[in-house]
């Protein structure tokens, strides 16, 4: 589970790889809708030009905010969703929402000896979303500390632009990424 919790979080935190706009957002939300209930979490998490992604991948953030909603209603609880709502609700500038769901996508038995800092990658976008610096630095530097780990390695990236930025919105934050 963890290996696949690993790639979720590769694949999918920083969508830094925007495309261009869709001119009809809504009607794409209504075409990924219909689709929904029959896409397994890997269709909808992980399939590019599918699910969640087409419409963040398109700046749909209103879309994608709604249709995490609805899958995560249909199939019940999934981290690694809750971590992707808490980032499209970032860039929506919903900083509320987004701790909140940062904070259910917490895995409670995860062991602090792990060597992929989920938890704290996803505690430090919390804190980011709440305006926390101090909470925000003590889990970047764990982080920070484990980088060698692949997937810390590609997270701190994301962590840095937030430190080196941490006074402006998500959004502006990861297009200085691009």
């Amino acid at each position: 589970m963890h290996k696949l919790s690993i790639i979720i979080v590769l694949l999918g935190l920083h969508g830094m790889a925007m495309s261009a706009p869709i001119a009809d957002c809504p009607a794409e939300l209504a075409r990924q809708t219909a689709q929904v209930a029959s896409m397994s979490l890997k269709e909808f998490d992980l399939t590019p030009d599918s699910g969640w992604r087409v419409l963040a991948d398109a700046q749909c953030f209103s879309e994608a905010e709604s249709i995490l909603k609805r899958y995560l209603e249909s199939n019940g609880p999934q981290s690694s969703l809750f971590i992707h709502l808490g980032q499209i609700e970032l860039r929506l500038d919903k900083r509320v929402e987004a701790e909140r769901n940062f904070m259910l996508a917490l895995r409670p038995g995860d062991s602090a000896n792990l060597p992929f800092k989920f938890n704290d990658f996803v505690l430090a976008l919390a804190a980011y979303a709440a305006g926390d610096r101090t909470k925000f630095l003590t889990h970047y530097a764990i982080i920070e500390r484990h980088a060698e780990n692949i997937g810390n390695g590609r997270n701190l990236k994301l962590l840095t632009a937030i430190r080196d930025n941490f006074d402006r919105k998500y959004l502006d934050i990861l297009n200085s990424l691009r």
